[in-house]
């Protein structure tokens, strides 16, 4: 089972291609040299970063160089954004108790800056930041918080995330959400390559045995409905719940504390949504799985809602 989860930041918890692009191009137009497009971009740059420099401004060193980036790195800042599902993937692997570290090229300040600003900081035990070869760090991270080999994955968007990864022994992982296309990870031969966070996070909860609890078709009355009419009076819903608890069948030693209380679940949803209002079962079904989420020992949820108000079709449903 994996049990720690160190990251690289960007291309992997925030979408900061585009800025970085167009910082680096301030930096050419700073020393008059041709501008590079994305595809170009992401066709040529690496990690460690000093051969796409030397191939574009030899007559530099990399501290001017570093020195120019970050400055003109500010204007385009606020573009950087959190990718979809990394959030997601960081609370989840807080609830199911993994450790979470970050080792990234990233800048130290930008780090803290953007870290802060989204509110992921304090999901992460420790941060190294401004590594340069993080082949070079991340054997002393293992020893350091006493991180199993077998237990642990690096999960990156370059290529040299998956070279890091191979360097330590741990699995590597490569996400489709960043720099490097897929052609490059898949030349790396990283053990798992997935599109982003909430990939792994699926996988992870599918692969580790985990199992699931499942609760099909369970009658809800609910007021919900976009005309005043509809809501005024409760109408029949029917849930399907699937639960993956936070552990796995075979770990919990047949004993009923261990397990997701679905008797429990049943009641409390029925409860839930029959003192509720709805406009949306989009906003019903995004709302009964954050309940479930609340409840003990439950790791994940998918909620199905299906609706019997169109004469002409079988149901409507939603699910989340």
């Amino acid at each position: 089972m994996i049990k720690n989860v160190i990251l690289d930041w960007s291309g992997t918890v925030v979408d900061d291609l585009r800025p970085v692009v167009q910082a680096t191009n301030a930096v050419f137009h700073e020393f008059a040299l041709p501008q590079i497009t994305l595809e170009e971009f992401r066709a040529e740059f690496c990690l460690p970063m000093e051969p796409f420099y030397e191939k574009r401004m030899s007559a530099h060193t990399m501290e001017v160089i570093n020195e120019a980036y970050l400055r003109h790195f500010v204007p385009f800042a606020e573009a950087v954004e959190p990718l979809p599902n990394s959030r997601g993937f960081l609370e989840f692997c807080q609830r199911t108790g993994r450790r979470l570290f970050v080792l990234s090229t990233i800048s130290p300040a930008h780090f803290e800056h953007q870290a802060g600003k989204f509110g992921l900081g304090n999901f992460f035990e420790h941060a190294y930041t401004g590594i340069v070869d993080k082949r070079h760090k991340i054997g002393e991270i293992l020893r350091d918080h006493r991180l199993a080999v077998h237990e642990t994955l690096f999960a990156g968007d370059m290529v040299h995330d998956v070279a890091t990864a191979h360097h330590a022994g741990v699995l590597a992982v490569a996400l489709l959400s960043g720099f490097d296309d897929h052609a490059k990870l898949a030349a790396a031969i990283p053990d798992v390559i997935v599109r982003d966070l909430g990939d792994l996070q699926t996988l992870m909860e599918t692969s580790e045995g985990a199992g699931c609890i499942r609760i099909d078709g369970l009658q809800v009355d609910a007021h919900v409905g976009v005309p005043d009419t509809e809501i005024a009076k409760p109408q029949r819903l029917l849930l399907d719940l699937k639960i993956v608890p936070l552990r796995a069948f075979s770990e919990m030693n047949d004993d009923v504390a261990e397990t997701v209380d679905y008797f429990a679940v049943c009641e409390v949803v029925r409860s839930f949504v029959g003192a509720g209002k709805w406009r949306l079962i989009e906003t019903l079904a995004a709302d009964v799985r954050a309940l479930i989420l609340s409840r003990p020992h439950v790791s994940s949820a998918r909620v199905k809602v299906r609706k019997f108000i169109l004469p002409y079709t079988e149901q409507v449903s939603v699910e989340v």
